[in-house]
């Protein structure tokens, strides 16, 4: 009996496909009759020949007018993901929407295909190909054993790998046997970057140093051996004193990109963690263990406060690559503070800046006010060396490696929906007030509602807003009868 492991590397591409599907529900109304488009799909070995019990799925899409960008499948509007094995002759045959969204017809189809023996693969093929002809690669495995570097003694148990790459399995990667010993999964990458993380119950996270691996051989073999593992740093941080006590509705998200960025400026080989905590009255928030020698980026949301972005001074002092601030970027993005882990313990101070406040009175085409319209908006905070994501949302690599273990699957759908701070529904004078946004201009907003549409902007249901720091902007949303002007009807 084994238990198995995942990686965490890439888990930013969950949060942008979770963002997507919030874009996507925020797009077009919820349809019983959905049209659907059946599309087969042939997966082969490096040989040509049929690979059979291969799982496929469509993690995403692309339209036709738009092939630039990139749709989440919507559960709400979908249903549940189909996930299909090939059969005897490597075929599979699924069903995918024809429309993304209203009448935005469907160009693309991103096609996940996942068989333990073969790299994952990924990537978006004609939504017209029959088949869809996908060759799976052969690869090499890693395996791996760790000891507490206090006391040498081996880590048989809750022992995890968190590795760079782009690539999702839709299974364990990893798994760790009686023994102790940790094998992955097939890989691919050139290079790739790795840590080993211990998380004993009851005990803070331990982590390896970082780990650089070249490529093996096809078929062949990396054995780590008696890796140390030892605790990270313990974080102590609090906010800004100019932040009023108690502090109420507050959380910190940290993340971590550790690495150097190859000569092609691919970021797949960089190392990630993420982490996120809560605020207490007092305004002190606490990460228990992070890697230590790398460093933090820290941001921070509650109610009335956000943290600022930082200076280029302030990421020159702390960074070891160089990061410059561009100042369109920071216009459309919350920045991260950064610090260095460089000890045992650290106790950073948060600066923080007053937030804005949007109300939203939404209208109907007779300037009637419309109740039980959702109105939502999607500040986004932006990663170092990373992605983005909205503003305050985190998770904690740790709870992730813990889920998968126990062979469980995050809906990252409904967490950014449960997390999603920024939404409200309009009253019976058919006005949403929403709180704690950044001041800054072009903040998307989106409205929806049962029986009328927002009208449409170059394509898409939303428009801009420019907000100020410690000021409540008001503006008004005049909706269209439903179904009068279909997102992408000839």
């Amino acid at each position: 009996m084994v238990a198995p492991r995942s990686i965490v590397g890439t888990v930013f591409l969950f949060l942008a496909a979770a963002q997507s599907a919030l874009g996507d529900d925020a797009q077009a109304p919820q349809k019983p009759d959905i049209e659907f488009i059946k599309c087969r799909v042939l997966v082969v070995d490096a040989l040509g020949q049929p690979v059979q019990g291969a799982v496929v799925m469509p993690s995403g899409f692309r339209t036709r007018a738009e092939p630039g960008s990139h749709w989440g499948w919507v559960k709400q509007r979908f249903g549940p993901v189909p996930k299909v094995k090939t059969g005897p002759k490597g075929i599979a045959e699924i069903e995918v929407p024809k429309f993304v969204t209203e009448k935005q017809t469907i160009g693309q189809v991103t096609w996940l295909v996942d068989n333990p023996d073969h790299v994952v693969y990924r990537a978006d093929h004609d939504i017209n190909d029959d088949p869809a002809e996908i060759t799976l690669k052969d690869g090499y495995r890693i395996a791996a054993t760790a000891v507490d570097a206090a006391t040498t003694e081996p880590i048989k148990e809750h022992l995890y790998a968190v590795q760079s790459g782009y690539n999702m399995s839709l299974g364990a990667e990893w798994r760790q046997s009686k023994s102790g010993v940790l094998l992955s999964r097939v890989f691919d990458e050139a290079q790739i970057t790795l840590r080993l993380v211990a998380l004993t119950p009851g005990q803070p996270a331990r982590f390896s140093d970082l780990i650089t691996l070249d490529r093996a051989d096809d078929g062949g073999r990396i054995f780590l051996r008696s890796i140390p593992l030892k605790p990270g740093t313990r974080v102590a941080g609090k906010l800004d004193p100019a932040v009023p006590r108690p502090v109420t509705g507050g959380n910190v998200v940290a993340f971590i990109s550790a690495g150097e960025v190859p000569q092609d400026g691919s970021r797949a080989a960089l190392w990630r963690w993420n982490d996120e905590t809560k605020i207490q009255p007092d305004g002190s928030f606490v990460f228990e263990s992070l890697p230590r020698g790398e460093v933090v980026q820290l941001i921070a949301v509650c109610n009335g406060w956000i943290s600022k972005n930082p200076t280029q001074a302030e990421l020159d002092a702390v960074l070891p690559w160089q990061e410059n601030l561009n100042p369109g970027l920071a216009n459309s993005f919350t920045t991260p503070q950064v610090f260095s882990l460089d000890a045992a313990k650290i106790e950073p101070t948060l600066g923080m800046f007053t937030a804005a406040t949007c109300r939203i009175k939404v209208v109907d085409p007779d300037d009637k006010p419309l109740p039980a319209a959702e109105v939502m908006m999607w500040p986004n905070h932006k990663q170092l060396r990373g992605g983005s994501t909205v503003l305050g949302f985190g998770y904690r690599s740790t709870d992730l490696l813990r889920t998968i273990e126990k062979g469980e699957e995050l809906d990252w759908q409904a967490i950014m929906q449960d997390k999603m701070r920024f939404r409200a529904k309009t009253n019976d004078e058919g006005v949403a007030v929403i709180l704690n946004l950044p001041g800054r201009p072009n903040i998307g907003l989106n409205v929806i509602h049962n029986d009328f549409d927002q009208p449409a902007l170059q394509g898409r249901r939303f428009r801009n807003v420019d907000l100020k720091p410690g000021e409540s902007t008001e503006i008004t949303i005049r909706m269209e009868p439903k179904g009068e002007n279909e997102l992408g009807a000839p």
